[in-house]
């Protein structure tokens, strides 16, 4: 059990302005080591809130528990001095925290990194008008619509007046407010975006394509340009990212036996991934268990799934999934983004997420590629899930050498960070952009940490994370699609892929019961099996997953 707990409420709620406010209310499960004694703190939970609080707070969802002994989860908003005042009259084991935000940790681009320190604004309201940028995209000499642009404006500052006259300002790298203007490439592969010429100025832009071509970044565009995008290629159904942890053969039986839990955006539709098992959404409180809310609100979800699971038909050249014959079980607590508000989750609905898929669906691990501040409901939903057997497996972050993320962070999880490889991405495109500026984080074969990812002492292991393509969510013109991704939000499924390929040629493993020695179990399959790449170990942890076996890549199932 993991130790310590503390109060989840006294520093939380202290911090946080007077008014309304959002608040994720539940108990702790992990803390009680038998049923009865779960069912007992659930009973004076459900007394305690209703007695104390229920009358004082705004219920915007509640999640009722999936047997006596579950776990209640409550989204409200409330005054926080009285949500503070109230709390020590609530069950010592009840939890009252802030809503905290979780996102998707896929890598921003390196222009948006490197040049936005003042935080861009996603809308165009601020960039004015008088003005506008254009620009066309094709991809094998045909219009590429449904791409995403981005123009990255710089302020500009007035001149300064000096006694002999005026002197343009030209101190470049003094700190300038920056805005972002997004748009969206019409059938035409075409894009207008409007700014004030006198205000601001165009330096740098992002072309991000829907499937099917490599993201590219330019540093100061210019306005009525052609861009012909590289397409990606079709080489598959193994790319570096499969070589690197020992596949040398697709099959579509590696992994079998073994049960993942994608926590994520939602998957599909696609094609590739229609064995993939969809358990529904956890929004707001409220849960939706009818498979088609599980469709992928963005294409994160797809992408992630695809790593792990994608099974394209004999004879494709199409990327496969590294555990194809895992049973990969989805559930969505993302939002789909509107105007400027990105699309996000908290960790009340991640906490209602991994409690469904450790003990409804038992499976042994979970992938969660999101990340952000921490919490003790969430911190309590992992610990829990180990005590069933199962074992989570999470992206690092994607701050760019900054501390850990959480969940990745918690010492109940795995923490991966993000590879990438020299020369596989064309250069230009945005996944080549994602060098590191220092030589520590290279390694003699071409391997290095790609500059986004975050570092730390709780790194446990690294896996490829840069420029992977995978599965996107399919529409009418694009039946089967792919996109080139990077993040730890791709490393982690690579490494939960290779690990559960591990375990199901592991037949101790599979005749373990569900409890703690089994996720202990799993996480000693994943430290035995990783290989030292000679980075610093705040970089790489203990090194690379990888199959080792004399079947690697030739299941004996498969």
């Amino acid at each position: 059990m993991p130790q310590p707990y503390e109060p989840a409420c006294a520093q939380s709620t202290a911090q946080t302005q007077s008014g309304g406010r959002r608040f994720v209310i539940s108990h702790l499960r992990a803390v009680h080591g038998s049923r009865q004694s779960r069912q007992r703190s659930l009973e004076s939970f459900d007394k305690s809130f209703n007695a104390q609080l229920r009358g004082s707070v705004d219920v915007l969802g509640e999640h009722a528990p999936m047997d006596d002994e579950g776990r209640r989860v409550i989204l409200c908003e409330g005054d926080p001095q009285e949500m503070l005042t109230r709390w020590p009259q609530m069950p010592a084991d009840s939890i009252i925290e802030p809503e905290v935000l979780k996102t998707p940790l896929v890598a921003p681009p390196a222009i948006i990194r490197l040049m936005a320190a003042q935080s861009p604004t996603p809308t165009s309201s601020q960039a004015g008008s008088g003005a506008s940028f254009t620009a066309r995209l094709t991809l094998r000499g045909a219009p590429l619509g449904g791409a995403s642009v981005l123009l990255l404006l710089l302020r500009i500052p007035p001149p300064f007046f000096y006694p002999w006259g005026y002197l343009p300002w030209m101190a470049a790298g003094a700190a300038q407010s920056s805005v972002l203007v997004t748009g969206t490439t019409n059938a035409n592969g075409e894009v207008k975006l409007d700014y004030d010429p006198l205000s601001w100025r165009p330096s740098g832009m992002v072309l991000a394509p829907r499937d099917s071509a490599w993201g590219v970044e330019f540093m100061n565009p210019l306005s009525g340009m052609s861009y012909e995008l590289p397409p990606l290629p079709q080489e598959g159904p193994l790319g570096w990212w499969h070589h690197l942890v020992g596949v040398s053969r697709f099959s579509a039986t590696r992994g079998s036996g073994i049960r993942i839990g994608v926590i994520d955006t939602g998957i599909g539709p696609h094609p590739y991934l229609s064995h993939v098992k969809g358990i529904g959404a956890f929004i707001d409180g409220a849960y939706q268990d009818a498979p088609e809310m599980t469709a992928d609100v963005e294409q994160h979800g797809t992408h992630v799934c695809g790593i792990i699971g994608a099974l394209p038909p004999d004879g494709s050249r199409d990327y496969g999934g590294i555990a194809p014959g895992a049973d990969v079980f989805v559930a969505r607590v993302f939002k789909a983004a509107t105007g400027s508000t990105p699309t996000n989750s908290n960790q009340g609905d991640l906490a209602n997420a991994i409690d469904t898929l450790s003990s409804k669906h038992q499976v042994d691990l979970i992938n969660l590629s999101l990340g952000g501040a921490p919490s003790l409901l969430e911190q309590d939903a992992i610990a829990f899930a180990q005590q069933n057997g199962t074992l989570c497996i999470c992206a690092a972050g994607n701050e760019s050498g900054a501390a850990i993320a959480y969940p990745a962070a918690y010492p109940q999880c795995v923490a991966v960070s993000a590879l990438g490889l020299l020369g596989a991405a064309p250069a230009g495109t945005t996944a080549a952009l994602n060098l590191p500026s220092t030589p520590d984080k290279y390694t003699w074969n071409g391997l290095f940490l790609a500059s986004f990812s975050s570092v730390g002492p709780q790194m446990a292991c690294t896996a490829p994370g840069n420029g992977i393509i995978s599965t996107v969510p399919a529409s009418q013109d694009a039946p089967k699609p792919y996109a080139a991704l990077s993040g730890t939000s791709m490393a982690a499924p690579v490494a939960t892929a290779t690990l559960a390929v591990l375990l199901s040629e592991d037949a101790r493993y599979k005749e373990l019961p569900r409890d703690e020695f089994r996720a202990a179990y799993a996480r000693t399959a994943l430290l035995r099996n990783l290989i030292s790449i000679g980075l610093n170990p705040m970089y790489q942890g203990w090194g690379v997953v990888r199959d080792q076996s004399l079947h690697a890549g030739q299941s004996p199932r498969g």
